[in-house]
């Protein structure tokens, strides 16, 4: 026997017919009411109810230790407590019961405590053992019936023996006349029965238990599915924000080198513009006293091999110089003008180009830095 589990029981109902209470000693199909001595019906369906619900109660380690169960126009009133089998007579625990013994004697009074297995037409499996249930008749002492009485026949007055044989309504032995045992005798020969505790033993797991363990274990796999679902859709989401931002900044990087290399374009159209924007500033913008005359002169004799004079009225700007040589004067405006400009040029050219080299230098470190944080996002 495994995961033996035993509770004690005290059962009362009334009779449906006259109202008289009624102890339950057992599981039984029928009782006769010993007031008004019409039987009651207990169908098997209420006692499988009522032995299910104190198994339910004892595996939940339930403290409703009371309840009324109601079938069709029966009704209990149920009492029950955790509790081994014990002995009615000095209340110490009974050994535990084997499948072929039908009593277990007490160790300390030696009073014998009937077993019976689980009747044939009780459907609940788990139900294995009954101890000390009472379905017969009351006695009023352990070992004897109750005695005769006498009585005098109400029709004859004849003296009559009356036992625990006779019915309530029986006849006269000697005039033949039927008579009514009154209630003082009839309930001294037939005391009332008093309700005592009697003890169930129940073995195995029940259908309802294994239907509960199987739904919480459904249930459990379940939140188990569920968290593992709401893990990966987290790590999901966060590997999808995680490749956004990368494709975000892989994209600022991509713009970056764009922009680094459209900037060298804006470096030659500036170049260009610049060297433009002197040309003019020297042809017509920049003043002869701003352009020393040695520096006038020096230009000029790179053109003329003669006397080189500076006009008294000139316009004011570079090359206000003729070359004279002999009668001949020739004017060097346009020729100092050119050749200035050509050196002020290769001047701003020079830098221009330095500045260039200074910044792709740099640019060029920056774009390799900007390779290597995209080889590492890719």
């Amino acid at each position: 026997m495994g995961n033996d589990r035993s509770a004690s029981l005290k059962i009362l109902t009334s009779c449906i017919h006259c109202g008289a209470p009624l102890p339950v000693n057992g599981p039984v199909l029928s009782m006769q009411c010993s007031s008004c001595l019409k039987e009651l019906q207990f169908p098997p369906a209420l006692w499988e109810r009522v032995l299910g619900r104190v198994d339910r109660n004892l595996i939940e380690n339930s403290r409703d230790h009371h309840w009324d169960e109601a079938f069709d126009d029966i009704k209990f009133s149920i009492r029950w407590d955790a509790e081994t089998p014990s002995c009615e007579q000095c209340h110490l625990p009974l050994a535990v019961a084997t499948r072929n013994s039908l009593s277990v004697t007490c160790g300390g009074c030696l009073h014998e405590t009937e077993v019976i297995r689980r009747p044939p037409w009780m459907e609940y499996e788990q139900l294995e053992f009954l101890w000390g249930t009472q379905s017969g008749p009351a006695k009023t002492s352990r070992d004897d019936s109750p005695k005769p009485i006498a009585m005098s026949c109400p029709s004859c007055g004849a003296a009559l023996r009356i036992t625990v044989d006779f019915e309530r309504v029986c006849g006269c032995a000697f005039c033949q006349t039927d008579f009514y045992i009154p209630d003082p005798i009839w309930q001294k020969l037939h005391p009332a029965k008093i309700a005592t505790t009697w003890f169930a033993t129940f073995s195995g797991t029940p259908d309802w238990q294994r239907q509960l363990e199987y739904e919480t274990q459904q249930a459990l796999e379940q939140q188990d599915r569920e968290k593992r679902l709401e893990a990966d859709r987290q790590r999901l989401m966060a590997e999808n924000r995680i490749r956004e931002r990368k494709m975000e900044r892989l994209k600022v990087l991509h713009d970056h080198i764009k922009a680094i290399d459209v900037g060298w374009g804006s470096w030659f159209l500036t170049l260009g513009a610049m060297q433009l924007a002197l040309s003019l500033a020297v042809a017509f913008l920049i003043p002869i006293p701003l352009i020393s005359d040695s520096y006038c002169r020096s230009l000029g004799r790179r053109f003329c091999d003669g006397e080189i004079v500076k006009r008294t009225r000139g316009t004011g700007k570079i090359g206000d110089y003729d070359c004279v040589k002999g009668r001949k004067k020739t004017a060097l405006d346009t020729k100092i003008m050119v050749l200035s400009i050509a050196f002020m040029e290769l001047a701003l050219l020079a830098i221009l180009i330095t500045v260039m080299l200074i910044s792709r230098q740099r640019d060029v470190r920056r774009i390799r830095h900007v390779r290597e944080e995209i080889q590492k996002l890719e």
